[in-house]
């Protein structure tokens, strides 16, 4: 498996279930140890906040990195439009804290930093099934209150009773200094609690009820989405409980950033790349305290398997710094086939479930796969043979007589504990790349979905094995491209364009929508601070960087350290994904990969893992392999984009003026497919040039440059950034901005060491 965050993205619980362990983590991550005395970012002001004892910032760093990280998971899911009303869920607790004041922080930022959407607050009150007093609870709306003030934001309460009524959240009302008073709705809710045989139950029961209101909450208040502050561990911890309690079928819904179960309301989890560190640190730079902190308020039904799990996983995570990144982030992988329900990334439209019977009424999710062969068991039915073989004396001899006595004990026995049971079953998980890609590319539209808007499935196979594997991809395409592929007509390409253009979104955007997404743009880091500053941040997603210069003067140097780069968290700089390197020099080295991965304290195998390296022997071959890489992007997370060089082919390919022509036509088609995967996959496109020397003479008279990049105009207008590298003194060189939109003329200095590109030391 591949673990991108083992070094730094891997968290603690934010909901403490006992003192100790509170005190703890606010040590680690609020008390230095002799790490660095300076900031890892700014490098001038003292840390005053320190990560896993190892990675130490500055208050204002601090805060910068943990609002980019909340940002910067939104950004990447562009999900969020300017128009949309978001219903904040609060608990009360350290981790909702937190989301409230990055919120407000980002609502206080310039117009052109600010994510722009309206928002709403809602605390469900559950105390009556929590053993909180009256006197307690009254005080927590009284705190409740305050809060609503200093945030300036409408806040609603309603109380977890309203579950039981016929019109859910009918009784939503803003949060105000009322009297707090009993009713006979919590006496029932709090005896029905009480009558459940278990912590489990209970702890499941809570869960689900808070999870209905909230969405019944949102139709009511007219948001289109929910936030929840779910971090991190949060998410490893639903991992283990789901399994644990045979809900392994539901991870992929359970732990997604993007909640699809209900198609007028997406629930969002923005937190979940946040650690035990990030949460206790904000809280200290901005001296919040938490309503719901411990150790007054503590985690209720600690006999549950979810708190078992929860306590497991602290004290694994504390020595092995790992396992909560590894746990969550594998379950981003698993899916179980079910029809209709966890293959809803692959369309944004849910489909209805016809099987309204195999449907759980609470969780809304199916509760059995129909696509488990005969021969094999659920989780919940190999539980119940454990529990037969446990207890049923005559098992043996009844199952020796019919091999059929075992299925209909198992079905009748099932079908008793589905009736009685408010938890849904599950299927073994198995690994689908669907589901991790749409993680990370949830606009792009698969194209197979074409197949419903009446594209047979013969026609879409060839646009595939033509290289067009989404629905933009087609919509983008001229119609001439798409009569070249053999099979497909005039007359059909003008029907998969039509259908096309009804599924993607080609019109006008307001500049200030446009603005909104570039800001929440990812850059990776080139190793060097240095040349960081001249790009903006780094190596910018989205579009194409073009690196040209002589020999030996760090273009391949650099192509290596940012295929590691790539991979690490977007708070270190990386953007998370893996890389995809296309080598027409023959310089590709994978010791240098691990050079640069042992400067992080990565392990080597695992970067080399994320790594997909093809030698391009001839154009036509190189650009094969564009279609190759557009295929693989489908079907997992890749961040980067390597060419290296995407020129030199074309020099030895195509000789002479009489070429020339055709030369340049076979270029555009490869620039424009890498523009098109920039474009779709939203990776960053770094390919690098050769240069020649001018021969006009004008350069040398004028004491200029006599170095040009070949290409001429087609690669020119391709490049969104150019990049002019120079031999420096040493084993330093120097960048200069050669052409970008934004970015002025300047130079930056940089060297070659042996952990790949860094600063030049003094």
């Amino acid at each position: 498996m591949c673990t991108l965050n083992d070094f730094e993205c891997d968290t603690f619980e934010t909901d403490q279930t006992a003192l100790n362990t509170d005190t703890a983590c606010t040590i680690v991550s609020t008390c230095p140890t002799n790490i660095n005395s300076f900031c890892k970012k700014c490098k001038t002001q003292k840390t005053e906040v320190s990560l896993r004892g190892k990675y130490g910032y500055c208050k204002t760093c601090f805060l910068s990195v943990s609002m980019h990280k909340f940002k910067a998971t939104l950004g990447k899911s562009k999900l969020l439009r300017p128009s949309d009303s978001v219903l904040i869920a609060h608990s009360g607790k350290a981790n909702s804290t937190v989301l409230l004041h990055l919120i407000k922080d980002n609502m206080n930022e310039s117009a052109s930093k600010r994510l722009q959407f309206k928002c709403k607050i809602l605390y469900i009150d559950d105390g009556m099934v929590k053993g909180i007093s009256l006197e307690e609870r009254k005080h927590i709306q009284d705190a409740l209150v305050k809060e609503a003030e200093y945030l300036e934001v409408t806040m609603y309460v309603t109380s977890l009773t309203t579950c039981t009524t016929d019109i859910l959240c009918e009784k939503i009302q803003s949060v105000l200094p009322l009297q707090s008073s009993t009713t006979d709705n919590d006496g029932f809710m709090k005896e029905m609690f009480e009558s459940m045989e278990n912590d489990t139950v209970r702890d499941e029961l809570l869960r689900q009820l808070k999870r209905k209101l909230l969405i019944s909450a949102a139709r009511k208040l007219n948001c289109n989405k929910i936030f929840v502050a779910d971090t991190s561990v949060d998410l490893a911890i639903k991992v283990l409980g789901d399994v644990s309690t045979g809900r392994g079928s539901q991870l992929s819904v359970n732990v997604a950033f993007y909640d699809t179960r209900c198609a007028d309301v997406a629930l969002l989890r923005p937190l979940r790349d946040f650690t035990q560190e990030d949460i206790q640190g904000y809280l200290q730079c901005h001296k919040l305290n938490p309503i719901l902190a411990p150790p007054k308020y503590i985690q209720p039904y600690p006999a549950s398997i979810r708190n078992i799990a929860r306590n497991f996983i602290h004290n694994l995570d504390f020595e092995f710094h790992g396992t909560v990144s590894t746990i969550y982030r594998t379950s981003e992988k698993l899916a179980t086939k079910i029809k209709g329900v966890h293959n809803v990334y692959t369309n944004r439209d849910i489909e209805p479930i016809n099987d309204m019977n195999n449907t759980c009424a609470l969780c809304e999710l199916p509760l059995i796969s129909d696509n488990l062969h005969k021969e094999q068991l659920s989780v919940v039915q190999a539980k119940m043979y454990s529990q037969v073989v446990s207890t049923n004396m005559d098992f043996y001899s009844s199952m020796t007589s019919s091999s059929q006595n075992l299925d209909d004990l198992l079905k009748d026995k099932q079908t008793g504990r589905i009736n009685d049971s408010t938890a849904a079953t599950a299927t073994t998980a198995t690994l689908q790349g669907d589901e991790e890609f749409e993680e990370y590319v949830p606009q792009v539209k698969l194209i197979k979905t074409l197949e419903r808007n009446g594209i047979t499935a013969g026609d879409i196979k060839k646009l595939e094995e033509a290289g067009y594997h989404t629905v933009e991809a087609v919509a983008y395409a001229p119609k001439k491209h798409l009569i070249t592929i053999k099979g497909i007509s005039e007359a059909k390409a003008d029907k998969i364009l039509q259908e096309a253009s009804k599924l993607v979104v080609m019109g006008f955007k307001s500049a200030t929508e446009i603005h909104q997404i570039r800001s929440n743009i990812v850059f990776v880091t080139t190793g060097s601070t240095e040349l960081d500053r001249l790009l903006g941040g780094g190596i910018e997603t989205g579009s194409i960087t073009e690196i040209f210069g002589e020999f030996r003067t760090g273009k391949t140097q650099l192509c290596h350290t940012l295929a590691v780069n790539c991979q690490l968290p977007i708070d270190m700089g990386g953007a998370e994904g893996k890389c995809l390197y296309i080598d027409s020099e023959g310089t590709f080295r994978p010791e240098r990969l691990i050079a640069v991965a042992e400067r992080y304290k990565i392990a080597g195998d695992s970067v080399l893992d994320n790594v997909a390296c093809a030698r391009a022997y001839n154009t036509d071959h190189q650009t094969q392999l564009l279609i190759n890489a557009s295929a693989m992007m489908i079907e997992s997370r890749y961040a980067l984009l390597i060419v290296d060089s995407a020129t030199g082919l074309y020099r030895t390919d195509y000789s002479g003026r009489g070429e020339l022509s055709a030369r340049q036509m076979h270029l555009a088609r490869f620039l424009r497919m890498l523009l098109r995967i920039a474009d779709e996959y939203g990776v960053a496109v770094v390919i690098t040039n050769q240069v020649v020397a001018q021969v006009d003479g004008a350069a040398s008279m004028f004491g200029g440059d006599q170095k040009k990049p070949i290409g001429g105009n087609i690669l020119a207008h391709a490049s969104t950034t150019r990049l002019y590298l120079r031999k420096g003194r040493g084993e330093t060189r120097i960048c200069k901005i050669y052409d970008s939109p934004c970015l002025p003329e300047s130079e930056a200095m940089f060297a070659i060491n042996a952990d790949g590109i860094g600063d030049v030391k003094e």
